[in-house]
């Protein structure tokens, strides 16, 4: 008889078995809001926790988020913490506020432009450690903000309200390289003397249609680094005898469109210039040492683009060889080109 009971307690086990449903690991959720038993006492009530997401009206596709031409009048709250790329651009942003960006560590490219911005909290951008571009042109920005992350390797801040560039805001900026200011109502004088000192690694300045008349004074890597260096539509009425040799390392210098009187002092010594435009001035002599030296130096690089029209030059008076280091007379523009 036991071995009987023993082999139906099998098979009911058996049974059993087969009818069971697979395992499944529960989550912490799901004992969330379980009930509990008597001397349990009620669930306490849990914090509300902001839902970071893709803001309303905005796009968003993996780490870039894009508002732009929304008409926004202030920066859309709980962005996305892992975004990288937020577009502003053509919208009605009047402002921005200390913690408009907290979260966003990860941002490296911010675009502001074509706003109303005229207040930039002096912590607005405390948490952006990971920012290398920042483009705020074509707002109302009275003066370059102040600190700026230190990561920043970019800045465009053209078409402002911007008169006067002072020292403070560019320094410890060690990374940047490539700063725009075109376009603001600066003063003749609107750059204070070493405003650009703390920029060990720039290499690329534009500065065109201001109202500057002299050349950015200063010293340290900027201007020894700098290959680039764009002043068009100023007036720039000379050149400091010593300015090109503190500027070894330029290959682009953009002249045109100011009051120069003469050919830029230093340019025939001067090894790595290889673009230059003086086109729009008031140059009325041209001399046979100020382009090339006076014995051929093959460490100078030749001239690809000398630009000159729109100069009272007697053209007819150039002395042979006054630009025999270009690469080619057809690199030399005499003539305002159709």
């Amino acid at each position: 008889m036991s071995g009987a009971i023993q082999v139906f307690i099998s098979c009911l086990v058996a049974f059993m078995l087969c009818q069971a449903k697979p395992f499944k690991q529960s989550s912490f959720f799901d004992f969330v809001g379980e009930e509990q038993g008597s001397a349990v006492g009620p669930t306490p009530e849990i914090p509300v926790i902001y839902q970071y997401k893709c803001p309303p009206r905005c796009r968003c596709h993996m780490s870039v988020v894009q508002c732009s031409n929304l008409g926004l009048a202030k920066v859309p709250a709980y962005i996305l913490p892992e975004t990288t790329v937020l577009d502003l651009q053509n919208n009605k942003i009047r402002e921005l506020k200390e913690n408009d960006f907290k979260y966003l560590k990860n941002l490296q490219i911010l675009i502001l432009v074509n706003n109303r911005l005229q207040r930039i909290h002096p912590k607005a951008f405390s948490s952006l450690h990971s920012l290398r571009r920042l483009y705020l042109s074509k707002n109302l920005i009275s003066s370059v903000p102040e600190n700026m992350p230190k990561s920043l390797l970019e800045l465009h801040i053209c078409d402002n309200k911007i008169n006067f560039v002072k020292k403070k805001p560019f320094d410890g900026m060690s990374n940047m390289f490539a700063l725009e200011l075109s376009r603001n109502p600066l003063m003749p004088k609107g750059i204070a003397k070493g405003a650009f000192q703390g920029l060990k690694t720039l290499s690329y300045l534009r500065i065109t249609e201001t109202g500057l008349s002299e050349i950015p004074k200063g010293e340290g890597c900027w201007i020894f680094c700098c290959s680039g260096l764009r002043l068009s539509s100023n007036k720039i009425r000379y050149f400091a005898n010593t300015t090109l040799s503190h500027m070894p390392n330029l290959q682009d210098l953009h002249l045109d469109n100011n009051r120069l009187f003469a050919i830029p002092p230093g340019l025939s010594e001067h090894k790595n210039i290889m673009a230059l435009y003086l086109n729009d001035n008031q140059i009325a002599h041209i001399r046979g040492g100020d382009f090339c030296p006076k014995v051929d130096d093959p460490l100078k690089s030749p001239y690809s683009r000398i630009s000159l029209y729109g100069n009272p030059i007697p053209y007819w008076e150039i002395e042979p060889g006054v630009f025999r280091c270009a690469l080619d007379w057809m690199f030399i523009q005499l003539e305002r080109p159709n």
